[in-house]
């Protein structure tokens, strides 16, 4: 069962995270691509890119980089990924 919205979820040093944005981080990790995830999570690729950069906001750093259509990870969005997927996978349990 999926938590609705607007939960939020605590990870590391008391930051709140809607769990949306990081539905979308993951995804787009595991896809490949803003487009990609978006077909995964039946959303937009406009709302995908929003989510991920509210969590770039909220992060103070960047999770991607970007060349056009391409997007990168970066060293901290790899670190930052297995955390995330533990997270969400107690969110769904």
């Amino acid at each position: 069962m999926r938590a609705s919205l607007p939960y939020r979820l605590c990870i590391d040093q008391g930051m709140l995270m809607d769990l949306r944005q990081l539905e979308a981080f993951a995804a787009v990790m595991s896809a490949g691509s803003v487009t990609a995830a978006g077909k995964m999570l039946g959303r937009s690729q406009p709302s995908v890119t929003r989510a991920i950069q509210e969590l770039e906001q909220e992060l103070g750093f960047a999770l991607f980089e970007r060349s056009g259509p391409k997007v990168t990870p970066t060293h901290k969005a790899f670190m930052m990924y297995g955390e995330v997927e533990s997270a969400l996978l107690g969110v769904r349990n």
